[in-house]
Parts: structure tokens; C-alpha cells; sequence
């Protein structure tokens, strides 16, 4: 089984959390801001509109959440494999590329290897996280 998509996923999972965190703050400053929410409105309907839409504005924080943490999951698991890799240049390079999201160039300047040869570790490292992640999963 090919498990590379699970590293291409990675490498854009703490983007996704920190957009989903953006989310989540622009929610909190609309439900406390809003002069809807803040109103304290002695008919019936407004109070009742009131409450709907905290109620909304919850459930959708309640959503992002799970998501935040689905999405940490997979990273955790995803680490944890990498961290199995016995060989230091995989793991560099599979951490440098995939979580820390570094290009190709930065991750060449970093490490005293040359393109080819990075290149090559990098395939074998795949190679080897596929194997693994399968074997954990």
C-alpha cells in the first residue's frame, strides 16, 4: 500500500490547524461582539433568535475542534513512524520536508549531502515510511 499521500497530507496539516484556530477566534469575537448576541431583548423572538445563534456558533466551534484534534492525531502518528526510522538522514529529511515544510533548496543548504544524494534518501525514506505506517496501521 502506498501511504506517501499520508506524508503529502502532513506537510500541510499545521497550516490547516492554524487556519482552523483563525476560525475559531473569528467565531469567539462574532459571537461576543455581535450586538445581536450582546442585546439583552425583552421580546420573545430576538432572545430566541439569540440563542439560536450561539447554539449555531458552538456547534461549529464544537466542529473545528474535533477537527484540530483529528488533524494532530494524524501528525502524532505520523511522527511517531518517522521516528522509527533508524537512519538519521531519512528521518531529517522526511521531517525537514514534511513537517517542517521546508523546499527542497532550504532542506540541500541544511544538510551536507548533494542534490542527487538527497534525492536518493529521500526515496529510500519514503520507501521506508510505507512500509511502516502500513505495519503500525
Amino acid at each position: 500500500m502506498d501511504n506517501t499521500h499520508i506524508l503529502k497530507r502532513i506537510r500541510f496539516v499545521d497550516i490547516e490547524i492554524k487556519q482552523k484556530i483563525d476560525e475559531l477566534e473569528r467565531l469567539e469575537n462574532t459571537l461576543f461582539r455581535s450586538p445581536q448576541l450582546k442585546q439583552v431583548s425583552v421580546q420573545e423572538s430576538k432572545a430566541g433568535l439569540k440563542d439560536d445563534t450561539y447554539v449555531k456558533i458552538m456547534g461549529y466551534k464544537d466542529t473545528i475542534e474535533k477537527k484540530i484534534e483529528e488533524l494532530v492525531d494524524l501528525k502524532r502518528r505520523v511522527l511517531n513512524v518517522i521516528d522509527s526510522i533508524d537512519d538519521t538522514e531519512k528521518r531529517l529529511i522526511l521531517t525537514m520536508r514534511y513537517v517542517n515544510l521546508k523546499t527542497w533548496e532550504q532542506i540541500e543548504r541544511d544538510l551536507p549531502m548533494s542534490r542527487k544524494t538527497m534525492f536518493i534518501v529521500h526515496k529510500k525514506a519514503v520507501k521506508e515510511f510505507d512500509t511502516k505506517y502500513t505495519r503500525k496501521n
